[in-house]
């Protein structure tokens, strides 16, 4: 079992309660003090260090806070930000398809056509598109938790939508001296930075939701239940 198994959500896995205890008995017939690799000493200092590093990455920005997200966490965003992948990417990927049924061309190749859907600053609009919903759950009030590094993302997302949008505008101007392959090799820089943000802020907006508990829900259906039978009161009445 991986250690990410036993890690609950803002859990450090090296904690104290991870450490060992220090009324263990010792060996007291070690004549040369030396601590052992095996030891319980050796064991409780190795374990400080991990916990302190922990803590020290927990607290590194914008990817500091993976640690700290539960294992739902992570599976949830997986899920969603997969599914947005594949209708995102449809134009892409249902455009080579598209290319390379009607082409009769005998050397023709799959991959080169579906790169060919998105050379002519595509991506740079797939990109803007991806990115801009992080504005959105950056922001999204009411919740149980602030949304981690909030600022140092929504930056680094403006960024991304301004060059963007800049490289876009000077490919669609007609401009004669311009380095079509620089703008596509961004362009590709910049999908995979924006793709990247947009699984962090799907990860980062799991963890700040509250957890529903089994006496949340529940009082959520007495409540209905209690409206429900008022209103029916009010039509009898």
């Amino acid at each position: 079992m991986g250690l990410s198994d036993n890690i609950q959500e803002g859990q450090n896995p090296f904690s104290k309660a991870h450490l060992p205890n220090n009324n263990e008995p010792k060996d007291s017939g070690n004549a040369n003090n030396t601590i052992e690799p095996t030891s319980p000493t050796w064991q409780q200092g190795t374990m400080l260090k991990l916990k302190l590093l922990w803590e020290k990455l927990s607290h590194s920005p914008l990817f500091g806070t993976l640690l700290l997200c539960s294992k739902n966490n992570y599976i949830d965003a997986s899920i969603e930000f997969g599914t947005l992948l594949v209708w995102a990417t449809m134009p892409f990927w249902l455009g080579g398809l598209v290319h390379y049924a009607v082409s009769v061309k005998p050397n023709k190749d799959l991959c080169d056509l579906i790169v060919g859907t998105f050379r002519n600053g595509e991506l740079l609009v797939f990109v803007i598109s991806v990115v801009t919903p992080t504005l959105y759950l950056v922001n999204k009030p009411d919740q149980e938790k602030s949304f981690p590094h909030a600022l140092f993302l929504s930056t680094i997302v403006i960024v991304i939508i301004v060059v963007s949008a800049v490289m876009f505008s000077l490919q669609k101007s007609g401009v004669t001296l311009l380095d079509v392959d620089f703008i596509f090799q961004l362009s590709v820089i910049l999908t995979i930075s924006g793709l990247t943000l947009r699984y962090l802020a799907l990860v980062y907006h799991r963890y700040r939701m509250p957890v529903p508990n089994e006496k949340q829900m529940r009082q959520g259906q007495k409540n209905f239940v209690d409206e429900f039978a008022a209103h029916r009161g009010v039509e009898n009445g």
